[in-house]
């Protein structure tokens, strides 16, 4: 799949644009079935209603199906930046989403399809999106294109405890879109090399550093489902000026987020598959003094593979275990911090973003701290202070997990992105002399 990253765009386009653009392709006597949407040194631009059809079909939500929404969005074909103009009930949003365009070919059809994600704060005049939150939440955007025809799903909100995000569909489901939405489907759920290169486990069991821990766990919920658990691992102690392993991970949990989706979020039986495909981990030494060693991170700063080791818990007796697997994705993002602006240290904080367009199989990570398997994010801390006697730090972990979500329209499946509200836990470290 030949994939585009996107330039810079302009926010505001009128839908006359699109109009005006494919019109005087067909005058200039072009071939139809050639012209496209997207075109290189073009913009892509649409302007789409909200579709009442298609969500009074799928959809418990009162507010949605009755919504007027409106979405002007564009796209550069060499960016990665999805402007929309979102008007929901008079009130308007401008937004600006981070994301990729990728080929996907359906026989003699091309098309393209890509995800995109932001966040917004809802405006008090806005009565459906202020109900969801009335502080920052994230925008995603499912953009599939075919021919002349845009869909867009876009999803508000975190999945949380007291928190249900909404799904709003865009434009038209046509026969080329409902063509290039089955394909993505297709990619996703079936066994294809890109999910994982090994995941036998046939690797031996292997102690680690009897001073790594379990420091503690937390759970993630939306509604009442637990869809994910954020679980610490590191030694108690640390020597002041010494090194200390610190892994985070992460575990997703799609049969609670699938149920959520149906039943909390009202989708029901059209939900035909949930996978996880995205994370997001941090890990902060809290104190200037407490950071991570330069370039000690794992996975890396812009890799599209590692080599995963996960702890796991195996009791009183074994302690901590770990077993390792190589693992693809399509992107990783670190981003190092400091911990305040008078830290002397520019990696107190360490924030991991690890993307899979089509996800992961959910076998890799569903679990617990106490099973082998899950995403990971380790960083190596070391604490360089004035320390005569022993102190207590601590370090806080946090983690949000994105899911992919398909559901069933009319013979299409489309998907949508539901994100959790952030786990967090924070532990505490011996700092000795």
């Amino acid at each position: 799949m030949k994939k585009f990253q996107m330039k810079s765009c302009v926010s505001v386009l009128l839908a006359f644009v699109l109009l005006f653009n494919l019109s005087s392709a067909f005058a200039a006597g072009s071939d139809p079935e050639e012209d496209s949407v997207l075109k290189n040194d073009s913009f892509i631009s649409a302007t789409l209603e909200n579709n009442k059809e298609l969500m009074g079909a799928i959809s418990k939500n009162s507010a949605v199906k009755a919504m007027n929404s409106l979405l002007d969005i564009s796209i550069e074909p060499n960016n990665s930046i999805a402007s929309i103009e979102l008007t929901n009930n008079d009130v308007l949003y401008n937004i600006d989403l981070q994301g990729e365009l990728e080929e996907v070919a359906v026989g003699d059809l091309i098309g393209y399809a890509g995800e995109f994600e932001g966040f917004v704060c809802a405006n008090s005049n806005d009565e459906v999106l202020s109900a969801v939150s009335t502080t920052e939440m994230p925008v995603t955007a499912n953009v599939t294109i075919a021919d002349s025809d845009v869909f867009v799903v876009l999803t508000i909100g975190y999945a949380g405890e007291d928190s249900i995000p909404i799904v709003i569909m865009y434009g038209d489901i046509t026969n080329s879109i409902g063509r290039i939405e089955n394909e993505q489907y297709r990619i996703a759920t079936s066994n294809n090399p890109d999910s994982l290169i090994d995941m036998n486990q046939t690797q031996s069991v292997q102690s680690v550093d009897g001073t790594t821990r379990l420091q503690g766990y937390a759970l993630g919920y939306c509604g009442t489902y637990a869809c994910g658990e954020l679980s610490v691992f590191h030694a108690n102690q640390l020597k002041n000026q010494g090194n200390m392993s610190t892994c985070v991970k992460v575990n997703s949990n799609t049969p609670n987020m699938r149920s959520y989706v149906e039943n909390t979020m009202g989708f029901g039986s059209s939900v035909s598959s949930v996978l996880p495909d995205i994370f997001k981990i941090s890990i902060s030494g809290n104190h200037n003094d407490f950071h991570a060693l330069a370039n000690s991170y794992l996975p890396q700063n812009n890799s599209t593979s590692a080599t995963i080791t996960v702890p796991y818990y195996a009791g009183a007796t074994l302690g901590v275990q770990t077993v390792s697997f190589d693992m693809l994705m399509s992107s990783t993002t670190v981003t190092p911090s400091k911990y305040s602006s008078s830290s002397i240290h520019p990696n107190n904080k360490l924030d991991w973003e690890v993307y899979k367009r089509w996800g992961w199989d959910p076998s890799v990570f569903d679990g617990t701290h106490s099973m082998s398997k899950g995403m990971t994010a380790y960083g190596t801390y070391t604490y360089e202070g004035n320390v005569s006697s022993n102190i207590t730090r601590s370090m806080t972990a946090s983690a949000t997990i994105g899911y992919d979500c398909y559901v069933m329209i009319g013979g299409v499946l489309t998907g949508f992105r539901v994100t959790t509200e952030a786990m967090s836990k924070t532990t505490n470290v011996t700092i000795c002399p």
